[in-house]
């Protein structure tokens, strides 16, 4: 697979992740906007792209991007400040990769 492809998805990656705080906002004001569902199919995504891009797999950046989404599905993450503080952590985490997948090129 071409770096130019693991660059998108890593853009698209992170973007995902950024929605989740506009998402988690909406919910606390009592909106069902599928916030869970959400979560869960991005676990789903970030665990299959492993497969695709067999480098994501062995970045400890990446491991980490996938712990904090689990997190974050837990019911112990009820803090709004401990949950944004997560998900600005894993966007940072796949700008990161990004930067070094763009580098490699």
């Amino acid at each position: 697979m071409n770096s130019k492809a693991l660059s998108t998805y890593l853009l698209q990656l992170r973007n995902g992740v950024y929605k989740l705080l506009p998402m988690r906002e909406c919910k606390d004001k009592g909106e069902d906007n599928h916030l869970n569902e959400y979560l869960d199919r991005l676990i789903e995504d970030t665990t299959a792209a492993q497969k695709v891009f067999p480098t994501l797999a062995e970045s400890t950046n990446y491991i980490n991007v996938i712990v904090i989404l689990n997190a974050l599905q837990s019911q112990s993450c009820n803090d709004f400040n401990v949950w944004r503080t997560k998900v600005l952590k894993a966007t940072r985490l796949v700008a990161e990769m990004n930067a070094d997948s763009s580098a490699r090129k």
